[in-house]
């Protein structure tokens, strides 16, 4: 529980840069938004859901243009893409550096950071 200071004290960790709490991860399981009534845990990769998906018969060719089937999205987009929106904009997934904790969406992002982060952050 956090106290507030005495006058002219500044409160913990005051000018300290805190890093911000973690982002979900993947592997973290999500309830699903696809059907209503769906009790199935939902795991946050790209591969379970799209396995995910085809169990609510959301079958489409790759580069077929579908809506995104997430309760309230109605987002056009290439059905290849759909299970990395679901997971990026719907659940939040985003992977962290391990030497900095800056989050970010997509893996390929964070691989070209981490190639710099010993030199920027550090």
């Amino acid at each position: 529980m956090y106290s507030s200071p005495l006058l002219g004290q500044s409160p913990p960790g005051a000018g300290q840069d805190l890093l911000p709490p973690p982002p979900s991860l993947p592997g973290t399981n999500y309830t699903c938004q696809l059907a209503p009534g769906c009790t199935s845990p939902l795991e946050a990769t790209s591969t379970s859901i799209r396995r995910h998906l085809r169990t609510h018969g959301h079958t489409y060719k790759d580069r077929q243009n579908a809506r995104c089937p997430w309760a309230g999205c109605s987002q056009a987009m290439r059905w290849t893409n759909v299970a990395r929106h679901i997971k990026e904009i719907h659940l939040g997934v985003k992977v962290c550096c391990k030497k900095c904790r800056k989050a970010y969406k997509r893996e390929e992002t964070l691989a070209a950071h981490e190639k710099i982060c010993i030199q920027v952050c550090h």
